[in-house]
């Protein structure tokens, strides 16, 4: 996990959902040097490495996380991009931007991921 977010707001976020999450390789960047912020792809970079990761599919809902994607995948970590536009305000302006940009996926909400990977 990569996310702008500081650990304890996320642990009050996701609460017992936090455990299934490798936490030795997970990035809070509200914790974390400003130099880190998204779309600087060393974070991401960081957590494939510690994980020893072949692949990556990464889920975000901006141009930052997309951009960080692709960045990390032009650094030689292949990573796929799964864009969620049922956050925004304007989900269709998020869905145009991200076709747009050529993102492999896009989806309305996080809870499709497990079907569209065939995990349910």
């Amino acid at each position: 996990m990569v996310t702008v977010r500081g650990k304890e707001s996320v642990r009050y976020s996701l609460k017992s959902l936090l455990s299934k999450f490798n936490l030795a390789n997970s990035v809070f960047l509200e914790d974390e040097s400003r130099e880190l912020a998204k779309p600087n792809p060393q974070s991401l970079l960081n957590s494939i490495n510690g994980m020893n990761c072949t692949s990556t599919l990464y889920v975000g809902d901006s141009m930052e996380d997309f951009i960080m994607a692709k960045r990390t995948s032009d650094l030689g970590e292949k990573t796929i991009f799964c864009g969620i536009m049922g956050t925004s305000k304007n989900p269709q302006e998020k869905l145009e931007l991200f076709e747009k940009n050529n993102a492999i996926l896009v989806l309305d909400s996080i809870n499709l991921l497990p079907k569209v990977l065939n995990l349910e």
